[in-house]
């Protein structure tokens, strides 16, 4: 993990971006400072154990209306 990454918390599954790695006191486990995204913009210090990498894999995502086309000229 490094700053800038996008992390999921274990417990709570909120979605935030880490700003600060501290681990000075714990190498093996540090403290991380962590920007949440969500329900609101807050900051909280956790332990890495706490949190994970949030995945990048791009799920299978379906385009609304898809083979639909603007033809019809109207507003």
């Amino acid at each position: 993990m490094k700053s800038g990454d996008l992390i999921q918390s274990i417990k709570g599954g909120r979605l935030g971006i880490i700003i600060e790695i501290f681990g000075d006191l714990d190498p093996g486990d540090p403290w991380v400072r962590v920007q949440w995204t969500a329900p609101y913009n807050s900051f909280e210090w956790c332990k890495q154990s706490g949190i994970l990498l949030a995945s990048n894999k791009k799920g299978t995502t379906k385009v609304p209306f898809s083979g639909a086309t603007c033809e019809s000229g109207s507003l």
